[in-house]
């Protein structure tokens, strides 16, 4: 009987996850085994759609997102049924256009990948990728806690590092008025109304 071919798809933020979603979609269990290798808790949100803070929104209009490209309303229609983000009213602006939280998306992509979880079809290992290593025809790949991965073929869609300091601003470091990660969570809360605020970068 053959072995079906082992796809290890290395970080599982939106890219990873919507190249599971679809390769679950489109193959049988029989001919394709899917493992996402991913350190957090829930596959689909990554570093830029699992904050929590409702302050840190999309930055396209939702019509304009999706994880299906040939529905490009498929966002849009899952978000006209979610509670949550009707609730939302600083959502929609004059024109129009929504944009939700980030979290919201990293919920829509969750909602559409975890009946494939659920199911086995999709596995994910917990666990953070350090190595690829050939070995033969296939590749073993080292993960954190002493564990490995075998597969036949290695997707690699890790996220972006976070933005490294500036040299200028180094001495700044460990100043409470200093905000090195605007993305973690409650980084902004300590900014009063009437302070002066100065950002480097877009």
């Amino acid at each position: 009987m053959t072995q079906p071919v082992v796809v290890a798809i290395i970080g599982g933020g939106f890219s990873g996850t919507a190249i599971a979603y679809h390769l679950a979609a489109q193959t049988q269990r029989i001919d394709v085994e899917i493992v996402v290798i991913e350190p957090r808790e829930r596959l689909g949100g990554g570093l830029a759609y699992s904050s929590k803070d409702p302050a840190h929104r999309i930055n396209v209009p939702a019509a304009k997102m999706t994880m299906v490209s040939a529905e490009p309303d498929h966002f849009t229609r899952w978000l006209a049924n979610d509670v949550a983000s009707a609730e939302d009213v600083l959502a929609r602006t004059a024109k129009g256009d929504e944009f939700p939280q980030r979290s919201i998306f990293g919920r829509y992509i969750r909602d559409h990948i975890e009946p494939y979880l659920e199911t086995g079809r999709i596995r994910h290992e917990r666990a953070a990728a350090l190595s690829v290593t050939s070995v033969g025809e296939r590749y073993s790949i080292a993960l954190t806690g002493d564990n490995n991965v075998g597969a036949d073929i290695v997707v690699v869609a890790t996220t972006h590092p976070l933005p490294s300091i500036p040299n200028a601003l180094r001495p700044l470091i460990g100043s409470p008025r200093f905000i090195a990660d605007p993305y973690a969570e409650d980084a902004l809360h300590k900014i009063e109304q009437d302070h002066a605020v100065l950002v480097v970068g877009t």
